[in-house]
């Protein structure tokens, strides 16, 4: 089977003149600074093209807004290599003039030290009656320190701190018998006579 050939140029064309014809709207999102290992946050996103709505305020501490271009379908989606990201609503979401869309994840941490999140949103453009198209718009890159609380230090290291606790008291029993094996020795034997 041949691959038709698609001219790119006209493409390219279509989507800068679809990508042209966004309106403005702004984008805030919250996203924690520090987190921990296996304890879940809270990450939010709101967008809107009410450019006179304080996402800044509605979002509070640790939120960032700026400017974005959108359309009329949207969707945003959150990674991180370290993380587990889980999603509390549909990424698609449709946004009508004036009005303001939220997307919401649970997002835990499988490993300590400096990581990285990755906000990624989309519009979905028309360039022609019978096509459209889902244009990344913006990443945005977020670092996040992430550390190991006492209990989650203990939950993945159990099994070492039981096996460490056996050595440790296995050592003590046989140098408590070692150290008073003259005395042991002595208490048998006048049992045993």
């Amino acid at each position: 089977m041949e691959i038709p050939e698609i001219p790119s140029n006209d493409i390219a064309t279509d989507l800068r003149e679809a990508f042209e014809k966004l309106r403005v709207g702004q984008i805030g999102f919250k996203t924690p600074t520090q987190m921990k290992v296996n304890e879940a946050e809270l990450v939010e996103v709101q967008l809107s093209d009410d450019l006179e709505r304080d996402l800044k305020t509605e979002l509070g501490n640790n939120s960032e807004v700026a400017q974005i271009k959108v359309s009329d379908f949207v969707k945003a989606r959150l990674d991180g290599l370290n993380f587990d990201v889980k999603s509390f609503n549909e990424e698609n979401r449709v946004l009508l003039d004036g009005n303001l869309v939220k997307w919401r994840w649970s997002v835990t941490p499988k490993k300590s030290g400096e990581q990285k999140l990755f906000l990624t949103v989309y519009a979905r453009v028309k360039l022609s009656d019978e096509s459209e198209e889902l244009v990344d718009l913006k990443t945005f890159e977020r670092n996040i320190k992430v550390t190991v609380s006492k209990s989650g230090w203990f939950k993945q290291n159990w099994i070492s701190v039981i096996e460490i606790a056996i050595a440790l008291g296995s050592a003590g029993f046989f140098a408590f018998i070692i150290t008073k094996w003259k005395l042991i020795n002595k208490i048998l034997k006048r049992r045993f006579k």
